[in-house]
């Protein structure tokens, strides 16, 4: 079972987890999932602020602020936390590199990784070739990732990567004391992991379905490091790829709040929770 409070003495803002379960969220439509089982975090969602805030615009501005800096300090902190592969956190609980779940994939994704060899994006690069059928695509990137890899530093180490920052899981609420937002917690963990230090950049810049407004914010919050166009480019297609479905018909963002409406409870029997549909962390 994992226990992401672990983070938290880095200063990463994760509940501590109690359990992992197989749950059946709707037995008609089998929909069933594995799922954690931790503290909820306190406050709200950047999302719901933000929509309580949209007709007062001074305070809406103010409060886009305030999570900018906050977002911005708290991003630096996880690239303070390095691992020399990419990778799921830690390991599987039996001493081995845990995969990472395939992002590009879209909700019902599986895994990729992890990649532990001597050139470790490399080794991504060439499972990320592999995603693509078409053998001219294929050999028309191939030669650009390297020449894109060769401009960054070596040997590299893997920073931590939330990989999933939508402004649903986010939580905020406001200081006593400075009357600002800070952060309390992220929630939804299931796409993090040890990723090259661009990726956080391209996820929500190149796959992310975010809102606009929202984009703007994690322009200003998380910076471009070594994010070349090609890379960018590539991520696009990467992301066509391994789920061809496209448009505002994709269904993740359906999906996710369909799962937080059966699963985010409180009641007495359990106490107040949050669970989340993720598999598990196991950390060092």
């Amino acid at each position: 079972m994992a226990d992401l409070t672990a983070q938290a003495t880095n200063g990463i803002l994760t509940g501590r987890m109690y359990d992992l379960r197989h749950v059946i969220i709707d037995q008609a439509r089998r929909w069933e999932s594995d799922v954690m089982i931790g503290d909820r975090v306190p406050g709200e969602t950047v999302a719901t602020v933000w929509k309580k805030l949209s007709w007062k615009d001074l305070l809406l501005r103010s409060f886009k602020k305030d999570i900018t800096t906050e977002l911005a300090a708290h991003i630096s902190r996880m690239r303070n936390l390095t691992q020399p592969f990419i990778g799921r956190i830690g390991h599987n609980g039996q001493g081995k590199p845990e995969e990472m779940r395939n992002f590009y994939d879209g909700p019902l994704c599986g895994c990729f990784g992890p990649f532990t060899g001597s050139d470790p994006e490399a080794e991504f690069d060439e499972w990320a070739l592999s995603q693509i059928d078409n053998p001219e695509e294929r050999a028309k990137w191939r030669p650009r990732l390297e020449k894109d890899r060769q401009k960054r530093s070596s040997p590299r180490s893997f920073v931590l990567t939330y990989g999933d920052l939508t402004w649903n899981n986010l939580m905020v609420a406001k200081d006593r004391t400075s009357g600002k937002y800070v952060i309390t917690g992220l929630i939804d963990w299931d796409r993090s992991g040890f990723l090259p230090d661009d990726a956080e950049y391209t996820v929500f810049s190149a796959i992310s379905l975010v809102d606009e407004a929202w984009r703007k914010i994690l322009k200003a919050a998380v910076p471009n490091r070594n994010c070349s166009k090609d890379r960018l480019e590539f991520t696009r297609v990467l992301k066509r790829a391994c789920n061809p479905v496209a448009g505002k018909f994709y269904c993740e963002s359906v999906i996710q709040i369909l799962v937080r409406y059966e699963l985010q409870v409180s009641s007495p029997a359990i106490g107040n929770i949050w669970v989340e549909t993720a598999p598990p962390f196991y950390l060092a």
